[in-house]
């Protein structure tokens, strides 16, 4: 119980992370407006006793997709995140799986959705700048990976998507910044230390490049990038 209620206050401080002026005004500046409304008291949420067997449903969805069943998956995850549009979890994961199954523009459409419902979301911001790059949208990839950025600047998922869309455009410099980024962030990765060799390798750094690349290596000897 005592550990219970350590997580508890952890989850509700998470959930009420306040929107600073600073990152309102760059949100706004990128065509997004950070919501003002209070999030709900503990008290006032549903009872996940209550949905016990949506829950359920939900497990079924992620077997039959890990089964490559992404017909049904898709489906179900469809009567989910129709019957349960607060449920956050159901939203993101049937968006990705829309993206995954081809069907992108869809899925930008329950991602637009939920950045506006949850403002404060960096990672689905970065979920929906995955799908915008997925789709063409470069543009609106840069802006959903840089609102990710500026709620939470250390995420490493966003400094690596805005280096890949740095690449995409053939600015290798700039991508290699976004990428030290994400490996400073999150050293533990090999994708992102291999995406840094890249960058520098096409900039021209050889032996930075090297450097990340045995980085990389080292992380996960079966790294067929890194060792290529």
């Amino acid at each position: 119980e005592a550990r219970l209620e350590v997580l508890r206050e952890a989850s509700d401080s998470g959930s009420r992370r306040a929107v600073t002026p600073e990152v309102s005004d760059r949100l706004r500046a990128l065509g997004y407006v950070a919501g003002t409304r209070e999030p709900p008291t503990p008290g006032d949420r549903p009872n996940p006793a209550d949905h016990i067997e949506a829950w359920g449903e939900f497990e079924t969805a992620l077997a039959e997709a890990s089964s490559s069943d992404s017909a049904a998956a898709l489906g179900r995850l469809k009567r989910l995140a129709d019957a349960h549009p607060g449920a956050r979890v159901f939203q993101s994961t049937y968006a990705r799986l829309l993206a995954e199954s081809g069907a992108v523009a869809s899925a930008l459409h329950v991602y637009r959705q939920a950045v506006q419902r949850w403002p404060t979301d960096a990672t689905m911001f970065h979920e929906l700048a995955v799908a915008a790059r997925r789709a063409g949208r470069r543009a609106e990839a840069l802006r959903a990976e840089q609102a990710a950025v500026a709620i939470e600047p250390s995420l490493p998922s966003a400094h690596n998507g805005i280096g890949l869309l740095m690449t995409d455009e053939g600015q290798h410099h700039r991508a290699s910044q976004a990428f030290e980024r994400a490996v400073a962030a999150d050293p533990t990765n090999a994708e992102y230390w291999v995406n840094l060799g890249n960058a520098r390798r096409a900039a021209g750094e050889t032996s930075g490049a090297a450097e990340a690349y045995r980085e990389a290596s080292e992380l996960d000897p079966r790294s067929a990038d890194a060792a290529n």
